[in-house]
C-alpha cells in the first residue's frame, strides 16, 4: 500500500510494522551574504534571509594586522586570510549558507589581495569535514594548540 503524503511517502511493508515516513528536506530560503566591517582588519560574512532574519555568520581576519597571530605565518608562507566561527542556524542547514559564506571569504581574500585562506577544524565533524575538503581545503602540518583535536586546513585561491 502506497499513499501520498506531502511530497514523501507514506509505505507499508507489513500489517505488522508500523509507517515509514519519508519526508522532503525542508524548503531552502533565498539569502544573500553582506559585510559586516568589525573594523579595517577583520570582517564579518553574514547571511541574510530577508532585511532582518540572520541564517548564517562567518568571522574573517587578516593576517598582515598587526592584531593577527603569528602562529601560522611561517606554515603558511604567505598573507592569508583566517576564517573562524563558521555558523549556520539549524533550520537551514544543508542548503549551501555555509558555502555561499565560504565563496563569499574568497573574495574578501582577493579584495584583500591575499591568494590563501586558512582555517581550523575538527576531523571527526564530518559535515564541516567533508564541505571543506569539497571546497578544496586541504591539511597542512600546523596545530592550533597542543591540547586540541583542530588541525589547521588551507586553500590557495588561483590569482
Amino acid at each position: 500500500m502506497t499513499r501520498l503524503w506531502g511530497v514523501g511517502f507514506v509505505v507499508a511493508l507489513a500489517s505488522s510494522l508500523a509507517p515509514t515516513v519519508t519526508r522532503p528536506a525542508p524548503r531552502c530560503p533565498v539569502w544573500t551574504v553582506v559585510e559586516r566591517a568589525a573594523d579595517d582588519d577583520n570582517l564579518g560574512l553574514v547571511a541574510c534571509v530577508g532585511p532582518r532574519r540572520e541564517v548564517g555568520w562567518l568571522d574573517l581576519y587578516n593576517s598582515t594586522s598587526p592584531s593577527a597571530p603569528r602562529i601560522l605565518d611561517d606554515v603558511i608562507g604567505t598573507a592569508f586570510v583566517f576564517a573562524t566561527n563558521l555558523l549556520v542556524d539549524p533550520p537551514v542547514r544543508r542548503c549551501g549558507v555555509a558555502t555561499s559564506l565560504l565563496v563569499a571569504a574568497e573574495g574578501v581574500c582577493r579584495d584583500w589581495g591575499h591568494v590563501a585562506i586558512v582555517l581550523s577544524a575538527t576531523p571527526d565533524h564530518l559535515p564541516s569535514w567533508n564541505l571543506y575538503r569539497s571546497l578544496g581545503y586541504r591539511q597542512v602540518r600546523a596545530a592550533i594548540s597542543a591540547k586540541s583535536a583542530s588541525v589547521v586546513l588551507c586553500k590557495l585561491l588561483a590569482a
